[in-house]
């Protein structure tokens, strides 16, 4: 019964700092809010867009909303980490 007490405890502090932003963009929910914070930005790095994905084995569809830069950085991640494993495969 405790440990499942802090199990819920963790998982509620774990999804409140998930919630947060970083320091540059806040958390953006909405394609309406992000086009009101598309309206208060210089940088096209910061241009915030949003898409609806749906995750392997779920029908649900999540709003996923993130700026150029992001996109841009989690491609390059994506990718490298491609190379990485296909460098990893062993030629015989």
């Amino acid at each position: 019964m405790r440990s499942s007490i802090f199990l819920v405890i963790g998982m509620l502090i774990f999804s409140c700092q998930s919630e947060q932003g970083n320091n540059r963009t806040p958390v953006i929910r909405s394609q309406a809010e992000a086009d009101a914070y598309n309206a208060t930005i210089v940088s096209q790095n910061d241009f915030v867009y949003c898409t609806e994905e749906s995750f392997t084995g779920s029908k649900i569809e999540k709003i996923v909303c993130e700026t150029v830069a992001q996109r841009e950085q989690s491609a390059s991640d994506a990718k490298s980490e491609v190379l990485d494993r296909l460098v990893a495969i062993p030629i015989n």
